[in-house]
């Protein structure tokens, strides 16, 4: 299990703490091969698909 998905529950059901949060995002952006701003931005203009998604 990868960093990003031993804290992927937590984020996604709003448990934790800001900076659990913040970790999340940012090991799935690096994961991703992005940085943090760029994942904010995706899931910002994507909002809607990524609502569906969950």
């Amino acid at each position: 299990m990868n960093q990003a998905e031993a804290h992927y529950s937590d984020a996604l059901v709003g448990e934790g703490h800001y900076e659990e949060h913040e970790d999340f995002y940012l090991c799935v952006a690096q994961e991703a091969g992005f940085n943090g701003w760029e994942l904010d931005r995706l899931l910002f203009n994507f909002r809607t698909e990524v609502e569906k998604g969950a």
